[in-house]
């Protein structure tokens, strides 16, 4: 977390809201003499100890506390694996599908990319990303992961591990729920309720209610809105099971987005950007968030600060008496070696394999769960004893948080344009944020677009 007494923009970040980019700084460890190439299929080689130095690139998560755990993992890889040499580098900020692209082509981009799951179609798309089941050691991996949280694709392969998985709640600041006569102990589970609160913790001047971030990127749509779609209609489902054709306006669905309408329209919602976090500095009361929020409060919020976390709303008459939510997966693929060919390519993707590996293990898992309060995709995380501490250190609201996580849904994908079709959900989102189309034509123009992309989708 950067220093909280700096200024800077705050705006909503793909990799959650915000948690102050730094400068790229450079690690290399020096590498052992290289040995004569051997015939081997090193891609698939269960021993590597032999394999010539072999060169690859990562990035750390762009906080100063992901570039020193960073550091750390890459020199305890180095004395594992002497023959493999890590480039480390803080990551660009908010690189995103298409912007990755630029650092593919120049070669300068990470072997092991954290992703957003459903960027994944892009890349498969692209042929950026090999399958990993027929990599050494993957079934130990994949199966100590939850089987929520990977996938599948519909050709049979993996091409992603899950990394963690954060359920997305409502955070509320305790003191101002106390003081505008709400009852901290029943936090808002249905729309009315929801709305009563809007209206109490907002203010003509100097308060809001929540602050909903209206960006451009098409990832936007899946931290500011889906959430509520989830809860609205008790489904993650954007299209039909074959990706040919939407499936989001819906009845169910149009209550959610009438709901985040009222939110705009009546004023609630407070305008970004702000120069500082505008939750714990109490702009707003209430705050969509995932579990690395717990973090950011222990770190940067003023002293005495409390707040309480409750569940994402759902329709007075829903035909479900739960609560989903989305669970926010981030993910690890490999990016396919682009400049080296034939052994020397499958050295440096066997390379990052293991170093893929390592980063999964649940003590790294452990490790980057303390730094950055996201829950690991393990299936043992309320068992493991690896992470009960970073769990106990984050509050009781944290296992509140994992038992909810219990509730969600993650994104599913079935169509390759999976990106595209968000961008197409935020689009429309924003003009209704903004007071331009009401909720009706809003999923009735993201219904006709996105139809007419999987119908007609982009040949690049």
């Amino acid at each position: 977390m950067s220093d909280p007494n700096t200024i800077r923009p705050y705006r909503l970040s793909r990799r959650h809201f915000v948690r102050g980019a730094v400068a790229a700084g450079g690690l290399a460890v020096a590498p052992r003499l290289t040995r004569a190439a051997q015939e081997t299929d090193w891609l698939h080689a269960e021993d590597i100890s032999t394999m010539p130095d072999t060169k690859i690139r990562y990035w750390f998560f762009e906080t100063p506390e992901g570039t020193e755990l960073g550091k750390r993992e890459l020199q305890e890889f180095h004395e594992r694996f002497p023959n493999i040499t890590v480039e480390g580098r803080t990551a660009p900020p908010a690189v995103d599908n298409e912007q990755l692209l630029a650092f593919i082509k120049s070669g300068t981009n990470s072997h092991v990319h954290q992703t957003v799951s459903n960027e994944d179609t892009w890349y498969i798309r692209h042929d950026l990303i090999p399958p990993l089941e027929d990599l050494p050691g993957f079934q130990e991996v994949w199966d100590r992961l939850d089987p929520r949280y990977n996938y599948t694709w519909t050709d049979g392969h993996v091409y992603s591990l899950s990394w963690y998985a954060d359920p997305m709640a409502m955070y509320y600041n305790k003191q101002l729920v106390v003081e505008a006569g709400l009852d901290p102990e029943q936090p808002p589970a249905t729309y009315s309720e929801y709305l009563k609160w809007a209206e109490a913790l907002t203010k003509d001047t100097n308060q809001w209610f929540i602050s909903l971030d209206v960006g451009e990127e098409w990832w936007y749509y899946e931290f500011v809105h889906y959430p509520f779609y989830i809860a609205a209609a008790n489904t993650n489902q954007l299209h039909d099971k074959d990706g040919k054709k939407a499936i989001f306006n819906t009845p169910e669905a149009l209550k959610s987005y009438e709901l985040v309408n009222e939110i705009f329209r009546k004023g609630y919602s407070a305008e970004g950007p702000f120069d500082v976090d505008p939750f714990v500095s109490g702009i707003t009361a209430a705050s969509l968030q995932g579990p690395w929020m717990l973090s950011q409060i222990q770190q940067s919020a003023p002293v005495g600060f409390e707040f309480i976390v409750g569940p994402i709303p759902r329709p007075d008459d829903a035909g479900h008496d739960s609560n989903p939510t989305f669970d926010f997966v981030r993910s690890f693929n490999l990016m396919r070696e682009q400049e080296k060919t034939g052994e020397e390519a499958d050295r440096i993707n066997r390379a990052a394999w293991e170093l893929m590996k390592f980063l999964l293990s649940p003590e790294e898992q452990a490790a980057y769960f303390a730094i950055s309060g996201d829950f690991p995709a393990s299936n043992d995380l309320l068992t493991n004893p690896l992470y009960s501490e970073p769990l106990d250190n984050l509050g009781t609201q944290a296992r509140w948080l994992a038992d909810y996580a219990e509730q969600g849904f993650p994104y599913e994908m079935n169509t390759l344009y999976e990106s595209e079709s968000m961008a197409i959900l935020q689009e429309t989102w924003a003009k209704m944020a903004l007071g331009e189309a009401t909720p009706q034509e809003t999923l009735a123009e993201a219904e006709r677009r996105v139809n007419e992309l999987l119908a007609n989708p982009p040949t690049d």
